[in-house]
């Protein structure tokens, strides 16, 4: 397939590149440390007492920011410990692989070009990254199904309104992508 071409403006762009610059700073910010990268066993799944599992150097609790809580989802609902092990050997590389993701946003949108080209390596970076930053974006102004439909009703004096104008337009960005992926019928 061709690559896809994606066109925006100066102000999309500096847009773009401001959110994914604050989604790579948060997905850094709590990190937790990697343990002892001289143990290959340790270097791949994180350094585990498994005496103490609270002495552990990866991490074993939903984040306490909503955002990263919403993008780093517990993988089991209904058990807490499963949850923690499950966390514990599959957070580093998820948060890894969102900034990976993140990173190719950023170093296709610093090219200049116009419009951006989007091979078959970039497009699942690119819909990712979108669609986590609208889900912290989305968390941050407090988006549920069940509000919605009120929240797309906001006067323009709302102070979360040039936030869902933003929202708005990074899923009209993403379901474009997606369209674009579509086969035609």
């Amino acid at each position: 397939m061709p690559p896809l071409q994606l066109q925006l403006g100066e102000a999309e762009r500096a847009l773009l590149t401001t959110l994914t610059k604050q989604l790579v700073a948060l997905l850094a910010a709590e990190e937790a440390p990697q343990g002892d990268v001289d143990d290959p066993l340790a270097a791949l799944v994180g350094s585990l007492n498994l005496e103490d599992p609270q002495s552990n150097s990866t991490p074993s609790s939903l984040p306490e920011d909503a955002v990263l809580a919403r993008l780093l989802p517990n993988g089991y609902r209904d058990d807490d410990e499963a949850a923690a092990d499950f966390r514990r050997f599959t957070e580093s590389d998820l948060r890894r692989s969102k900034a990976n993701s993140a990173h190719r946003v950023l170093q296709d949108l610093a090219t200049g070009r116009d419009p951006i080209a989007l091979d078959d390596a970039a497009v699942p970076a690119w819909l990712g990254c979108l669609n986590d930053l609208r889900l912290g974006l989305g968390t941050r102004i407090g988006i549920t199904e069940e509000n919605l439909d009120e929240l797309s009703q906001v006067s323009e004096s709302d102070p979360r309104f040039a936030m869902l104008q933003v929202y708005d337009w990074l899923t009209y960005l993403q379901g474009s992508l997606v369209e674009l992926l579509l086969p035609e019928e």
